[in-house]
């Protein structure tokens, strides 16, 4: 069971990810086939070799479609598929374009990357709806893999790839910061309590979840210049999550509000108007929070 670990046990965590960051994000394996099909909702055919774009695997009938530009699927899962229902299946039969040897598939998660001759292969779905009767192995076993077992990446990069090329496994690190605004905390009035609340939260999801991640905190006062500035640099640097909490009041030195607003490209209602019904429940002051959610 997951628990919060604390802040000296947090930066020797990451220290130890650092100087061992094979070990811990990445392993390698290799193509076990390729497969392509001139039409969607045919078996795939294994070739030798193929080149890749940012579409996908070109001459493939699935070249082009957009988050699900190539699939993946396991030798290993298909070898047990096999022994489960004493049917032999070919690759390329569950309509994957790359059949991988000796990487567990099912340890990745979203982002997480292969990459093959340096191209990248970027997860972006995991798993997808079998198509029921007209997929030939259901009709046969009543079941299909590609639901809970199949891999689905966008490409960056483009070139050739083939048959025995190795695939080197990258898991996504992700970069997470929190930025607490207080005036009485910053001046050391009183301890921020909200700020490590929302380290341990996010300590405890990263624990649950396997991810790899790096995390920042700082604390600043109500001062619009410098939450400004702290935001960009988290954005320019590549952050893929940034919390804040203060400043959300309806007084004169509460700006996180306006802030962020001006920084988002769009906002996210939802999320913040569960958290402050949420709130509200315990303490009806929530429902005068000024909170935003969104996306940069």
């Amino acid at each position: 069971m997951c628990k919060a670990i604390d802040k000296e046990m947090y930066i020797y965590y990451i220290k130890l990810i650092s100087k061992t960051k094979k070990e811990y994000t990445m392993n390698i394996g290799n193509i076990a086939s390729i497969n392509i099909s001139e039409k969607k909702g045919t078996i795939k055919k294994p070739v030798d070799k193929v080149n890749v774009d940012a579409k996908g695997i070109i001459n493939d009938s699935h070249y082009d479609t957009p988050y699900r530009y190539i699939s993946f699927l396991s030798a290993e899962d298909i070898k047990e598929f096999e022994q489960k229902y004493g049917r032999q299946i070919s690759y390329g039969e569950f309509a994957e374009n790359i059949t991988t040897q000796n990487i567990d598939l099912s340890q990745l998660k979203l982002l997480d990357k292969l990459i093959i001759n340096n191209i990248i292969f970027e997860i972006t779905q995991i798993g997808k709806k079998c198509h029921g009767e007209k997929c030939e192995i259901f009709k046969t076993t009543g079941d299909c893999i590609m639901p809970k077992k199949g891999l689905f990446a966008r490409v960056i990069g483009s070139g050739e790839i083939k048959k025995g090329d190795q695939i080197i496994v990258e898991k996504k690190k992700y970069r997470i910061a929190s930025i607490t605004l207080s005036n009485r905390a910053f001046n050391g009035i009183y301890e921020d309590l909200s700020g490590n609340k929302i380290k341990n939260y996010i300590d405890e999801f990263v624990c649950q979840q396997n991810i790899t991640s790096y995390y920042e905190y700082s604390l600043i006062n109500d001062d619009p210049y410098k939450l400004e500035k702290k935001l960009n640099h988290y954005v320019e640097n590549d952050y893929d999550v940034i919390f804040t909490t203060g400043g959300t009041g309806i007084g004169m030195h509460d700006i996180t509000y306006e802030v962020v607003k001006n920084i988002i490209d769009k906002e996210i209602p939802g999320i913040m108007d569960y958290i402050r019904i949420k709130s509200a429940e315990q303490n009806i002051n929530a429902l005068i929070s000024r909170t935003i959610s969104g996306v940069k």
